[in-house]
């Protein structure tokens, strides 16, 4: 599941995927994920949680220069 935060604080599923490895669904913390990323921004490149999002985040948070990809991980985990 994907989660995403309203300007009104509220937290909304945005999609649910099976998971590629097992094709079973499981709750992924991905405000935790995001902000263990942003600790180490280069390991974006090498996440396997990065791969199970939708392509336009995917391509939002794989930016090559490193003070982008620090922002874009930065606005999700808000």
């Amino acid at each position: 599941m994907l989660y995403a935060k309203s300007e009104l604080g509220t937290t909304a599923v945005v999609c649910i995927e099976p998971r590629p490895y097992t094709g079973q669904t499981a709750e992924i913390p991905w405000p935790q994920m995001f902000t263990n990323l942003l600790r180490k921004p280069c390991s974006v490149t090498h996440s396997q949680f990065i791969r199970m999002l939708p392509d336009t985040i995917q391509q939002y948070v794989r930016v090559k220069e490193l003070e982008l990809r620090k922002e874009s991980l930065q606005a999700l985990t808000h």
